[in-house]
């Protein structure tokens, strides 16, 4: 009840979500418990981190959600992305062609960005992107996230660390030998 009343509106919204959902509030209108499930959801991903809740909002209220069936390609290696997605549920497999056929590289799920470094270049995609169950993700188109790291410097830095994280990851499963499946 404390927290309904609190100076911060983002603390507002929140408390009073929590407190809807526990029946001890009237509830809140669908669009906005949309909204408040996003920004939660964003905050968790390595790239909004450490972004404000005011910007996240603003970012929740652009990024578009999506729904896939398994075995669909959510970025085509060799063609560009149409902006970052995030993993809200399911597991998507990162396959690239190699010479001995397509290589599985990774796998990932919630709360995973795929499809980030052909955005923040511009360029194709290394490797194809693939569901491998049902997935749920929030799109946020390239040239949306171009205007937002213009405007919210810790953006690039949640994006930075993101990649950086990325490549750790490869790096210490190819220093371990970790095998790829080949298909």
């Amino acid at each position: 009840d404390r927290l309904t009343r609190h100076d911060d509106r983002w603390v507002r919204l929140v408390a009073h979500h929590h407190g809807a959902d526990a029946g001890h509030l009237p509830p809140i209108d669908s669009h906005m418990t949309s909204l408040i499930d996003r920004v939660l959801f964003l905050k968790e991903t390595q790239a909004f981190l450490e972004v404000d809740p005011a910007v996240l909002v603003h970012v929740a209220e652009r990024v578009r959600e999506e729904s896939l069936p398994a075995g669909t390609r959510l970025v085509a290696q060799g063609a560009p992305a149409d902006g970052i997605r995030f993993l809200r549920e399911g597991e998507v497999e990162v396959r690239q062609d190699r010479a001995a056929g397509q290589a599985v590289v990774a796998r990932l799920t919630r709360p995973a960005a795929i499809g980030e470094l052909s955005t923040l270049n511009a360029t194709a995609a290394t490797a194809d992107v693939v569901a491998v169950t049902p997935v749920r993700t929030l799109l946020l188109p390239g040239e949306v996230l171009l205007e937002l790291l213009t405007q919210h410097p810790r953006l690039a830095i949640g994006l930075l660390r993101t990649l950086s994280e990325r490549l750790i990851a490869t790096t210490r499963r190819l220093e371990e030998g970790t095998p790829t499946g080949v298909r």
